[in-house]
């Protein structure tokens, strides 16, 4: 597994290159709940970093832990599966207060 710098450095690389934001419906049903909007996941993808890995639960796939604050300055959590090299699919939203 690449360093969390190096996994940073690549998800810098899809939020410049405008890659695809994609939502799960289990991250859509989070963020009503938790009153985050797409902006506030755009702004984490774009200023956060990545803090940890995991693997999915269902795939067995990597999922990146990226952190960050939203628009208003709270800290948040948005789990990201990269398996997609074109797009970014958002699979929740954490507050990490």
């Amino acid at each position: 597994m690449p360093s969390l710098s190096a996994l940073t450095h690549r998800l810098r690389v899809l939020v410049r290159a405008n890659a695809e934001i994609r939502y799960s419906r289990h991250a859509l049903e989070r963020m009503r709940e938790r009153d985050v909007t797409h902006r506030d996941v755009k702004k984490i993808l774009t200023n956060g970093q990545v803090r940890g890995t995991d693997v999915h639960v269902r795939s067995g796939g990597d999922l990146w832990l990226v952190e960050g604050f939203d628009v208003d300055g709270r800290r948040l959590r948005a789990v990201l599966d990269p398996s997609d090299p074109t797009a970014m699919l958002v699979v929740t939203v954490i507050d990490t207060r």
